[in-house]
């Protein structure tokens, strides 16, 4: 099983000692966002990449398929373009959001309210995803979690996406917890298609950035532990990439979490520890 770190933005490119920490660290991988390309230029992102001592494990782009025909037909040369990247980078994962961040969750936009066209785009969407990115012997990661506003944002809509879709390279990037979802639960439905996890713990139910903790402290309203085991339980051995690491603290946070979840998995014989 792997530990992996989230860089988020352009942090492969402006936060050059983030990632020689990490490193240092002992983290085995770390996830890219596409705004590294979008402000740097793929040669810029290739080099960073290529000095790294880990694994790239998965690079994160944003869709829109959702909104319209045009929207779609965008968001195709987007994926191909970001597929291409990503492979060329030796990247196993692309994350893909389908809709724009908060489509779904609004006040005026619900998943139950979305049209039979929302759907069809969606669906269709990402099938043309996953075919280019078998193309490539590579895997498309849904990222269910209760503020991106996707049409999976629920262990119900996740499980009726996939089963819409139905391709073998679509696997689920967990992120708990889900729209009014116990972890547990979630984690219970939808363990047959999770290879990956971004993990926080929150001191409070509702997200947001004020209330993310480090996986093991007493106030979190997740029990990682008994996530992670009932994960395992159903087979789970992908990666874990800590999403938790916002600046001024980013070193120490990065140095916690691993250390933890190091030790957690050694404990769970999934992983030697150091």
């Amino acid at each position: 099983m792997k530990i992996g770190f989230c860089l988020h933005g352009d942090w492969i490119i402006t936060r050059p000692d983030l990632v020689e920490y990490v490193q240092q660290v002992g983290y085995d991988g770390v996830e890219i966002w596409t705004q590294s390309f979008d402000n740097f230029g793929f040669e810029a992102v290739k080099e960073a990449v290529d000095a790294l001592r880990c694994e790239l494990i998965a690079v994160n782009p944003y869709f829109d398929f959702t909104t319209s025909a045009a929207s779609m037909e965008k968001s195709l040369c987007d994926a191909g373009k970001y597929i291409s990247y990503a492979a060329s980078l030796r990247a196993q994962n692309v994350r893909a959001y389908l809709s724009p961040f908060g489509t779904f969750n609004g006040v005026n936009s619900r998943i139950e309210d979305a049209t039979d066209d929302e759907w069809d785009r969606a669906v269709n969407g990402a099938q043309k995803v996953c075919d280019l990115a078998l193309e490539r012997g590579m895997t498309v990661l849904l990222e269910p979690n209760e503020i991106s506003g996707q049409l999976y944002d629920t262990s119900e809509t996740c499980l009726r996406f996939l089963n819409r879709v139905r391709r073998k390279n679509l696997k689920v990037n967990l992120q708990v917890p889900l729209c009014k979802e116990d972890p547990l639960y979630s984690a219970h439905m939808l363990a047959p298609y999770v290879t990956h996890l971004h993990a926080h713990n929150l001191s409070k139910p509702a997200f947001s950035v004020e209330n993310i903790v480090m996986l093991d402290d007493d106030s979190g309203v997740i029990d990682f532990e008994a996530y992670l085991k009932l994960l395992i339980g159903h087979g789970f051995n992908g990666c874990i990439s800590i999403e938790h690491a916002f600046p001024p603290d980013s070193e120490r946070i990065a140095k916690h979490q691993y250390e933890y979840l190091n030790t957690l998995l050694a404990s769970l014989h999934v992983r030697n520890a150091d």
